[in-house]
């Protein structure tokens, strides 16, 4: 629980009495004293169970920080036990740090939600390759005592073992790289119930009144599962209420449930008679109770949400199932009235929510409306009736209510009886009602016998059969309706199967054997929903425009200024225009008898300008015209058109070339044909045998350390570099093997070829700079604060790219080219910049393009500690060519006098006088020396994103990787200095920071790969 709040007040500043007693007791904490608690609970009994809560709080946080006189140590864990916290809580932990062992299975895909204590983010699961939702704790991290943890981990515990349906079911719990617990579970899409009473409101036609009460209905059978199973909400509101695209109701959010008879006490028994364990938890009863004290706190805040909390909830009362009831009774009559209970025109604060609320029942509904039906009212008002034991006496009979009245049955609180259950029959089949009536009628016309004409027999016959006709009509039309409905919820559940094959499509990179199934269904799917739109869904929607209303001036005109090209057609076509007319004066000026060369060179000049005005005209002008507006009668046909034809248009995307279809088959093929060239054809083989058994002996460098290394998917070995004697891999997704002269060594670079990849051992490694002692390790007398202190780093063996990023290969994984120079996208007055090719490296690249970039080619960006570690290449100097800048002359693209001279040197830019490569741009990748690692270009020409936060060395990295996080980044980390910048960013300990988003000029790329 938290302290009350002493400085909170409304119109009264005088504390309560239960306000002085806490008062009193942070009085002796503050004064370092350690409160009696058992004094204190004996002359406070009322208000024992928050009061031992705030001393368990003291022991945890103040106690261990020096708060009392005893050493300032934490007690035992035993010692907490009776509270319920702790012990089991901190068994759990201990089990789960046990487990965690590696990198991490998931990668972070963006925050989807925040609460008090935690946040949920999607997360892409790399072993089970699917998206998922993490629930992390972010209130108390680690602290196995805190109640929040205690909470976190019940609602763990509790949501996986609430085995239905309706509650979202959790996947694992554990620790993530920073230490903090979380939960995974599915990612549900949808919209919050909330969302969907507010378009119900506005009349959507998808959101009638009896499919948001079905929602309500499917909320009552996922509660009375949970109460089957020992287990209360205590928070049910519509924002804890997701429903899916089809339909699908979830209740999310059992951060407050309640378990009630842990351990058996709550068992139940389901229709056959076996029994139904109930919910387990570690905490014991005492612990429950000081947990339920805890949703009323000191300062009277209450832990829920006061529009829909039970009066005894409210009040700190005990509390069963019926505070669900009541809740959801809330629910309903917020969609009823079109406002929460207790809510006034204007907005209330939750003090005055609760003041309400412990005054009596809400406004009855019909005041705000006359357009409930009475069967609704009153199973509202019995759910929310003010006293417990006058509601629902449980969830499962509020569900039921609800169930009849939408089925056309008797409702149970409001009517009952043979009359009422005729009624409602009548009603539910009237058809059949008219039917029958009129065959009781001619019965008992038939037993009047003799006094009955023949004329009388023949109305007789003819009314029987126009009921009869009037029936079949009906049936007919109950058919139709049906099959309207049918193909309703086929269409809406082929536009669901299309947003799933869309996500799907993105989530499945990269290429992985272990994707073949996955993508083969993929593609099966969607050939599948491609026939169904062919087959079923254009019928439909030309069967539906033929009935659209008539195609006006407006309608067209209106679709031509939308069409492709219209604007730019617009302009060409006024301005040739306006050229022929002048033309057309020139010749009239001409057969008048002015025939002079400036006439003659005017009329020359505008008939070449009308023909380059109809060249450009020409393709414009033959883009096919398509209609877009279709009008109906009623909004119900309008809605119909257009989600079948955006859902028909999507389609047709799907299917056409170049589209997602084609996109998902080339990656299938993609798949075959690197498992193959890397893996299982002979060349592949012979040389992954012959690089694994050199590796693995240590030839021709014992840099590896007997690394034994497995084939990797992707890759494939082109031998040692014979200078820095390091293995390197060329990464055949990203393009060619490139060829590697026999005489020299060298790789021979065409913009064909793909990421080489430098196999960097592990180890040690000493990072960082000073500049306080010449004679110490790093030295470097520019060091700067960021560069502080040298530290070392335990990194394993990892894989870097030998060069940057070349924008061929950016183009071949993404189809599009963003680099600000560019082949004919930059050149300046004197020709400089024209001879850019596609193996300059890529840049001006956003920090998250570039992760996604990568993502699809199965490789990453490096961490900080990996760049600097490679780029160093074992040295120790600021530069790894010497202790001076001049050592990098050949080595580096830094600004120099040929940049100076372009006029392309940043305002305020400083540029080294001495330095000329001739270049005033990055250079094709390869162009200068290496480092003694065999890596081209790590200090300048392009600087080169990080993996990292941005963040001081005091900041931990990661085990393997040293990689640095923080909670809330909003810079990256960027290395290695680029064409514009001096000697200064030139140095390998020289860190720069930058907000990732958007893009930023002048940087790039270099790839990183771990070892699988």
């Amino acid at each position: 629980m938290e302290p009350p709040d002493l400085e909170a007040h409304d119109d009264d500043t005088r504390l309560s009495p239960a306000g002085e007693v806490f008062a009193e007791f942070l009085a002796l904490v503050e004064d370092g004293e350690a409160p009696d608690i058992e004094d204190t609970c004996a002359r406070h009994p009322q208000l024992a169970a928050d009061l031992r809560a705030l001393h368990e709080r003291w022991v945890e946080f103040v106690a261990p920080m020096g708060g009392d006189g005893a050493a300032g140590e934490r007690p035992p864990v035993d010692a907490r036990a009776d509270h319920g916290h702790g012990h089991a809580h901190g068994d759990l932990l201990a089990d789960l740090r046990a487990a965690r062992t590696g990198p991490s299975r998931y990668a972070d895909r963006g925050t989807v939600g925040r609460g008090g204590m935690g946040e949920v983010r999607a997360v892409y699961d790399r072993t089970l390759r699917r998206v998922s939702a993490m629930k992390v704790l972010l209130e108390g991290g680690g602290l196995e005592g805190s109640r929040g943890l205690a909470r976190f981990l019940d609602e763990a515990r509790i949501s996986a073992q609430l085995d239905h349906p309706g509650i979202v079911p959790v996947h694992e719990l554990g620790l993530d790289a920073e230490g903090r617990v979380y939960f995974t579970m599915p990612l549900i899409r949808g919209r919050d119930l909330g969302v969907i009473y507010a378009l119900a409101r506005e009349g959507d036609a998808e959101w009638t009144r009896a499919r948001v009460l079905s929602v309500l209905s499917r909320v009552c059978e996922a509660v009375s599962f949970a109460h089957s199973r020992g287990v209360l909400h205590r928070d049910l509101k519509p924002a804890n209420v997701m429903v899916g695209p089809f339909g699908e109701t979830y209740v999310m959010d059992w951060g407050l449930a309640k378990v009630i008879g842990a351990g058996g006490d709550g068992a139940d028994a389901d229709e056959s008679g076996a029994e139904l364990p109930a919910v387990a938890t570690d905490r014991g009863s005492a612990a429950a109770e000081a947990d339920d004290s805890t949703l009323l706190t000191g300062a009277g805040t209450v832990v829920g949400t006061p529009s829909y909390l039970a009066p005894e909830q409210a009040s700190g009362a005990a509390v069963d199932e019926r505070v669900d009831v009541y809740s959801i009774g809330a629910m309903l009559y917020e969609l009823l009235a079109g406002r929460k209970p207790y809510e006034s025109e204007r907005s209330a604060s939750p003090a005055q929510l609760l003041a309400a609320l412990a005054g009596g029942p809400p406004t009855p509904l019909r005041e705000f409306t006359d357009d409930v039906p009475p069967e609704l009212e009153a199973i509202c008002e019995h759910a929310m009736a003010w006293e417990a034991g006058d509601r629902y006496p449980d969830v499962a009979a509020l569900g039921d209510d609800l169930r009849a009245f939408l089925e056309g049955r008797v409702v149970a609180v409001h009517e009952t009886g043979a009359l009422a259950e005729l009624r409602k029959w009548v009603a539910r089949n009237r058809a059949t009602a008219v039917a029958a009536a009129a065959a009781v009628l001619l019965a008992l016309v038939g037993s009047v016998g003799v006094g009955v004409s023949e004329a009388s027999r023949r109305e007789q016959v003819e009314t029987k059969n126009r009921e009869l006709e009037l029936a079949r009509a009906e049936e007919a039309r109950q058919a139709a309706i049906a099959r309207t409905r049918t193909a309703e919820v086929l269409r809406l559940s082929d536009l669901g199967r299309l947003d799933a094959l869309e996500e799907d499509a993105d989530a499945m990179w990269p290429l992985d054997p272990s994707l073949a199934s996955e993508l083969d269904r993929w593609l099966a799917d969607a050939r599948v929903l491609i026939g169904r739109g062919a087959a079923q869904h254009r019928p439909t929607l030309e069967a539906l425009r033929a009935a659209a209303l008539p195609y006006t001036a407006e309608d067209r005109a209106a679709d031509e200024a939308s069409q492709e090209g219209y604007a730019e057609r617009k302009w060409f076509r006024a301005s040739m225009d306006e050229r022929v007319a002048e033309l057309e004066e020139f010749y009239e000026k001409r057969a008048a008898g002015d025939d002079s060369d400036a006439m003659r060179a005017r009329i020359e000049l505008w008939e070449e300008s009308v023909a380059t005005f109809e060249k450009r005209l020409a393709p414009l002008e033959a883009l096919p015209f398509r209609r877009r507006t279709w009008r109906f009668e009623t909004a119900e046909e309008q809605w119909e058109h257009d989600t079948l034809a955006a859902l028909v248009d999507r389609l047709d995307a799907l299917a056409a070339p170049g589209g997602l279809l084609e996109d998902v088959e080339h990656r299938r093929s993609e798949l075959d044909r690197l498992v193959r060239e890397t893996l299982e054809g002979r060349a592949a083989r012979a040389a992954w045998e012959e690089a694994v058994g050199a590796i693995a002996e240590g030839f021709p460098t014992s840099a590896y350390a007997g690394l034994r290394l497995e084939p990797q998917f992707g890759l494939l070995p082109i031998g040692f570099d014979p200078h820095s004697e390091l293995w390197e891999f060329a990464h055949l997704a990203s393009g060619e093997a490139p060829e590697r002269d026999p005489a020299t060594g060298e790789l021979a670079l065409t913009e064909a070829s793909g990421v080489v990849l430098v196999l960097v051992p592990g180890g040690r490694r000493i990072l960082g700079a000073q500049a306080g002692g010449a004679a110490q390790i790093h030295y470097d007398p520019n060091a700067a604060r960021n560069e502080l202190p040298v530290h070392t780093v335990e990194l394993e063996t990892y894989f870097l790219s030998k060069y940057e990023l070349t924008q061929a290969q950016w183009i071949r994984a993404r189809g599009s080219n963003p680099a600000d120079l560019r082949p004919g996208r930059f050149v300046t007055d004197t020709g400089v910049g024209e001879d850019t090719t596609l193996l300059h490296p890529v840049e001006t690249v956003a920090w998250s393009e570039s992760v996604e970039t990568l993502r699809r080619l199965g490789l990453t960006l490096p961490t900080e500690a990996q760049w600097e570690a490679a780029a160093r290449a074992g040295t120790g100097t600021p530069w790894y060519t010497g202790a001076r800048f001049e050592s990098v002359e050949g080595h580096v693209n830094a600004a120099d006098r040929s940049l100076f001279e372009a006029g392309q040197l940043p305002d305020g830019g400083v540029w080294v006088e001495w330095l000329d490569d001739g270049r005033a741009f990055h250079a094709p990748v390869g162009s200068y020396a290496p480092n003694p690692w065999g890596l081209h270009d790590v200090l300048g020409n392009v600087a080169e994103w990080c993996l990292d936060d941005y963040s001081p060395y005091s900041n931990p990295p990661r085990a393997g990787d040293g990689k640095r996080s923080i909670p809330f980044p909003t810079d990256r980390v960027v290395r290695g200095g680029g064409f514009t910048d001096g000697a200064l960013f030139m140095r390998v300990s020289a860190r720069d920071n930058l907000h990732g988003d958007p893009s930023n000029g002048g940087i790039g790329v270099r790839p990183a790969r771990s070892v699988e």
